[in-house]
């Protein structure tokens, strides 16, 4: 399960890239 969290965590950050406006989000 660590791994999904992982990966749960990278994905945001990507996004977070894409969208700036959404860092927040996942802060």
């Amino acid at each position: 399960q660590a791994k999904a969290e992982e990966k749960k965590k990278a994905e945001a950050k990507a996004r977070s890239k894409r969208e700036p406006g959404r860092v927040d989000s996942y802060a």
